[in-house]
């Protein structure tokens, strides 16, 4: 029997997520991935919008699939250009003018958006949440203000460490061993009195 490979961390997928995005990637719903996965629709689409790594395999497998239309297309405008290339040859003015008309093709667009690594994804929400912090940060009226001002704010590190949690609660998702190294988020511990002149 084949053996099921169910690690469940940020960036690794369980043999569920594997086959849910086998079937997402066919244009099917998040319910036929989920019937398929034996999970919930709601499960599949969170692991859709908040799991980076399910996020960028099914980024890259609809990269895949639209490389290989793309190499389809360029084999059928290849016999249709040949086609009409020989009927210009022989003056006829409807294949001039349909030349005429189409002499854009080639210009299929085959560009997938998002992004095709988890890291990537991860990256680009710390990216959000430290321009996030960045605007609170001018609130004088918001923790992030106060944070800043007695403790000097949090670093890029912690909030990708916060990020990261986020993602693993949202997801369901372990601790990978890569992620063990330190858990919680600090702030330096200066304190602002010891910057303050003394007065006499």
């Amino acid at each position: 029997m084949e053996e099921q490979h169910e690690s469940h961390t940020l960036r690794d997928l369980t043999d569920a997520q594997r086959l849910a995005i086998s079937i997402l990637v066919t244009g099917a719903g998040d319910r036929a991935a989920a019937e398929a996965a034996g999970k919930t629709r709601e499960t599949v689409n969170r692991w859709t919008h908040h799991h980076p790594e399910f996020r960028a395999e099914l980024n890259r497998q609809r990269q895949r699939l639209q490389d290989q239309q793309a190499d389809q297309c360029r084999v059928m405008n290849g016999l249709a250009l040949d086609h009409l290339y020989e009927r210009m040859l022989d003056n006829d003015p409807e294949a001039i003018k349909t030349w005429l008309k189409i002499s854009g093709l080639g210009k299929l667009n085959t560009a997938v958006t998002g992004h095709l690594d988890s890291e990537d994804i991860i990256a680009e929400r710390v990216k959000r949440r430290l321009q996030q912090v960045e605007d609170e940060s001018v609130d004088a009226y918001s923790k992030a203000f106060n944070n800043q001002v007695v403790h000097g704010g949090p670093s890029p590190a912690d909030i990708r460490k916060e990020v990261e949690q986020d993602l693993r609660a949202v997801t369901d998702c372990e601790l990978a061993p890569e992620d063990l190294q330190s858990g919680e988020v600090t702030y330096p511990t200066d304190d602002l009195e010891a910057d303050e002149p003394d007065v006499a």
